[in-house]
């Protein structure tokens, strides 16, 4: 069975950038890869979940044959709406250190009111302050360790609409199935990987770190070629 074409969707309080070094290992590797950067459609009206899922087909299409999604925290709401997009070719989906789908709910009803409080009244004009001023400096020196690393992450960061987190993600039909796999890299998203093994889930743990793809590429990057060896057998 041929490789399949690979489409790392970033957070959508990240960006593109994110999947970088990621993207240009496994190229290495002979995998056809795209990054799309969905950056743009945040800045319309909403609906968003059906206008990134086009814009992430239409880049989609740039790859022959089947495709596998690879989805990085807050992406993994956005990967079944993809799928249902991009239609049969989809191989798998992989869950990386990502929130599993929530269809019927808005993210801020997945988080814990205290803190989806807090994000809300953190906007202004509708808009969140850039990832990294949600959280002390100290919690991403322990994500980001290398201080020139740290801030030239940070410059790709920007600042999003409140109303994305707020709105409601559309169903998913059909549901998921053993297409979807779960790699978690953090302690922090424990119970979403539990709940993905409770849906029978492969579900492996390399304790690499949230941000994996920015502070050991390669390493994820073969995790990542080797889960999506085994789609599709």
């Amino acid at each position: 069975m041929a490789a399949p074409g690979l489409v790392l969707v970033h957070s959508p309080l990240l960006g593109a950038f994110s999947w970088r070094d990621v993207a240009s290992r496994l190229g290495a590797e002979g995998y056809a890869v795209v990054v799309p950067d969905f950056a743009p459609v945040l800045r319309e009206q909403s609906p968003f979940y059906p206008k990134i899922a086009r814009a992430i087909a239409n880049d989609a299409e740039r790859l022959q044959g089947d495709v596998v999604l690879v989805g990085h925290s807050g992406a993994g709401a956005l990967l079944p709406v993809i799928a249902n997009r991009i239609g049969q070719r989809v191989r798998g989906l992989l869950f990386v250190d990502a929130m599993l789908p929530h269809p019927g709910k808005a993210w801020l009803d997945t988080v814990p009111p205290d803190f989806g409080t807090r994000v809300k009244a953190s906007s202004t004009n509708g808009l969140l302050p850039p990832w990294h001023e949600w959280w002390p400096p100290q919690v991403m020196a322990g994500l980001l360790p290398d201080e020139v690393e740290r801030e030239r992450f940070f410059r790709t960061l920007n600042r999003q609409p409140l109303a994305y987190f707020a709105e409601v993600a559309p169903p998913v039909e059909p549901p998921l199935t053993a297409r979807a796999a779960y790699l978690r890299l953090s302690a922090a998203y424990e119970t979403e990987a539990e709940q993905a093994g409770a849906l029978g889930w492969p579900v492996e743990y390399e304790p690499l770190g949230h941000l994996a793809m920015v502070t050991d590429a390669g390493a994820l990057a073969r995790h990542i070629q080797g889960r999506v060896a085994r789609f599709g057998v």
